[in-house]
């Protein structure tokens, strides 16, 4: 769970991929985001916080808390047990996908599970030592393209009048034969 390098704190994967990000509340994104990190500060998945603790840092109103406990719950992000008298909670790091605490000691480091795909190819291994690559058919060459030949339109109205367009020895394009300068208005 915990990623320990300095600065940074680990966020479940799922919490992201699986839509929570969206479905989550402002202020329970929060609380959420503060718990991981003081996971991290304390190297432990259960920590023992008071709502004053956490409305200072987070700043959100009491009641806004227990909402945010309630949906974190409700998605399986973190357990919370109010501990003894006042607004002091016991709050637990879930599993995002199973819903449920991690086993074993909390304060213990969670070895990671390999995944499906690693585990079919542990079915299938490949053959170690010399492998051979299968040839590959070299892709036939393609025969290049022919150029298009110039087109000749015909202005409406004219008959047997090819009009052509065609740099002149200037650069400038010509119209029958007159050259034609773009840049300049027009002296009407």
């Amino acid at each position: 769970m915990t990623v320990m390098i300095y600065g940074f704190y680990g966020v479940h994967q799922h919490l992201n991929r699986g839509g929570l990000l969206l479905k989550l509340t402002p202020s329970a994104l929060r609380l959420y985001l503060h718990l991981m990190e003081r996971s991290e500060y304390f190297c432990s998945r259960e920590l023992y916080l008071s709502d004053s603790e956490i409305s200072n840092v987070i700043h959100v109103a009491p009641r806004s808390l227990t909402r945010d406990r309630r949906q974190l719950s409700e998605y399986g992000l973190v357990q919370s047990n109010r501990r003894g008298i006042g607004y002091k909670y016991t709050y637990v790091i879930c599993d995002s996908v199973t819903g449920k605490p991690y086993p074993g000691d909390p304060k213990a480091r969670i070895k990671h599970k390999a995944t499906q795909l690693a585990s079919s190819e542990a079915e299938n291994p490949e053959p170690k030592g010399k492998t051979v690559k299968p040839e590959v058919e070299p892709k036939p060459k393609s025969e290049p393209r022919p150029k298009p030949e110039p087109v000749e339109t015909q202005k409406p109205g004219a008959q047997d009048t090819k009009v052509r367009t065609k740099p002149s020895s200037s650069g400038r394009m010509t119209e029958h034969g007159v050259e034609v300068d773009f840049g300049k208005k027009p002296s009407w």
